[in-house]
Protein backbone atom coordinates (compact mmCIF):
# COMPACT_ATOMS: atom_id res chain seq x y z
CA UNK A 1 0.00 0.00 0.00
CA UNK A 2 1.22 3.46 -0.86
CA UNK A 3 -0.47 6.79 -0.25
CA UNK A 4 -0.20 7.64 -3.93
CA UNK A 5 0.22 4.18 -5.44
CA UNK A 6 -2.81 4.30 -7.71
CA UNK A 7 -1.58 7.50 -9.36
CA UNK A 8 1.76 5.84 -10.13
CA UNK A 9 0.03 3.61 -12.68
CA UNK A 10 -0.88 6.49 -14.97
CA UNK A 11 2.50 6.22 -16.71
CA UNK A 12 2.34 2.41 -17.02
CA UNK A 13 1.43 1.04 -20.41
CA UNK A 14 2.37 -2.65 -20.25
CA UNK A 15 0.42 -4.08 -17.32
CA UNK A 16 -1.05 -7.56 -17.02
CA UNK A 17 -4.79 -7.41 -17.83
CA UNK A 18 -5.92 -8.25 -14.28
CA UNK A 19 -3.70 -5.51 -12.86
CA UNK A 20 -4.97 -2.98 -15.40
CA UNK A 21 -8.59 -3.86 -14.52
CA UNK A 22 -7.92 -3.47 -10.78
CA UNK A 23 -6.13 -0.15 -11.31
CA UNK A 24 -9.11 1.10 -13.32
CA UNK A 25 -11.44 0.18 -10.45
CA UNK A 26 -9.23 2.00 -7.95
CA UNK A 27 -9.02 5.05 -10.19
CA UNK A 28 -12.78 5.14 -10.77
CA UNK A 29 -13.39 4.97 -7.02
CA UNK A 30 -10.81 7.65 -6.24
CA UNK A 31 -8.88 5.12 -4.14
CA UNK A 32 -5.26 6.32 -3.86
CA UNK A 33 -3.76 3.54 -1.73
CA UNK A 34 -2.85 0.80 -4.22
CA UNK A 35 0.62 -0.70 -4.16
CA UNK A 36 3.20 0.94 -6.38
CA UNK A 37 3.98 -0.77 -9.71
CA UNK A 38 7.43 -1.72 -8.40
CA UNK A 39 5.85 -3.31 -5.33
CA UNK A 40 3.46 -5.16 -7.60
CA UNK A 41 6.32 -6.59 -9.62
CA UNK A 42 7.86 -7.83 -6.37
CA UNK A 43 4.54 -9.38 -5.30
CA UNK A 44 4.33 -11.20 -8.65
CA UNK A 45 7.86 -12.54 -8.24
CA UNK A 46 7.30 -13.63 -4.64
CA UNK A 47 4.00 -15.34 -5.51
CA UNK A 48 5.78 -17.39 -8.14
CA UNK A 49 8.13 -18.77 -5.52
CA UNK A 50 5.40 -20.11 -3.26
CA UNK A 51 4.36 -23.01 -5.44
CA UNK A 52 0.98 -24.75 -5.15
CA UNK A 53 0.12 -23.34 -1.73
CA UNK A 54 -2.16 -20.72 -0.17
CA UNK A 55 -1.22 -17.05 -0.38
CA UNK A 56 -3.06 -14.65 1.91
CA UNK A 57 -3.29 -10.89 2.08
CA UNK A 58 -5.21 -8.36 4.11
CA UNK A 59 -6.40 -4.98 2.93
CA UNK A 60 -7.58 -5.91 -0.55
CA UNK A 61 -8.52 -2.38 -1.55
CA UNK A 62 -9.58 -2.68 -5.18
CA UNK A 63 -7.37 -5.70 -5.84
CA UNK A 64 -4.26 -4.20 -7.43
CA UNK A 65 -1.84 -6.13 -5.21
CA UNK A 66 -4.04 -9.20 -5.42
CA UNK A 67 -3.96 -9.00 -9.22
CA UNK A 68 -0.16 -8.88 -9.15
CA UNK A 69 -0.12 -11.93 -6.86
CA UNK A 70 -2.57 -13.81 -9.09
CA UNK A 71 -0.52 -12.99 -12.17
CA UNK A 72 2.60 -14.57 -10.68
CA UNK A 73 1.09 -17.39 -8.64
CA UNK A 74 1.55 -21.05 -9.42
CA UNK A 75 -1.41 -22.44 -11.44
CA UNK A 76 -2.48 -24.56 -8.46
CA UNK A 77 -2.02 -21.85 -5.81
CA UNK A 78 -4.98 -20.41 -3.95
CA UNK A 79 -5.17 -16.72 -3.08
CA UNK A 80 -7.28 -15.44 -0.19
CA UNK A 81 -7.72 -11.74 0.47
CA UNK A 82 -9.57 -10.02 3.32
CA UNK A 83 -11.10 -6.55 2.95
CA UNK A 84 -12.95 -4.72 5.72
CA UNK A 85 -14.91 -2.33 3.50
CA UNK A 86 -18.04 -4.07 2.17
CA UNK A 87 -18.20 -2.12 -1.09
CA UNK A 88 -14.53 -2.72 -1.93
CA UNK A 89 -14.83 -6.39 -1.03
CA UNK A 90 -17.85 -6.82 -3.30
CA UNK A 91 -16.36 -4.94 -6.25
CA UNK A 92 -13.06 -6.78 -6.01
CA UNK A 93 -14.69 -10.20 -5.58
CA UNK A 94 -16.62 -9.44 -8.75
CA UNK A 95 -13.38 -8.56 -10.55
CA UNK A 96 -11.98 -12.02 -9.79
CA UNK A 97 -15.28 -13.93 -10.21
CA UNK A 98 -13.90 -15.92 -13.15
CA UNK A 99 -10.71 -16.92 -11.36
CA UNK A 100 -11.47 -19.89 -9.09
CA UNK A 101 -8.05 -19.61 -7.44
CA UNK A 102 -8.92 -16.20 -5.92
CA UNK A 103 -11.23 -15.56 -2.98
CA UNK A 104 -12.08 -12.15 -1.55
CA UNK A 105 -13.73 -12.11 1.88
CA UNK A 106 -15.25 -9.36 3.96
CA UNK A 107 -13.58 -9.16 7.36
CA UNK A 108 -11.38 -7.19 9.71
Amino acid sequence: MSTSGTAAYEACTDLPPAVRAAVELAQAAGFPHSCLPQQGELLRLLAGGVGPAVIGETGTGYGVGLAWLATGAHPRAKLVSIERDPDRATVTANLFRNNPAVEVHLGD
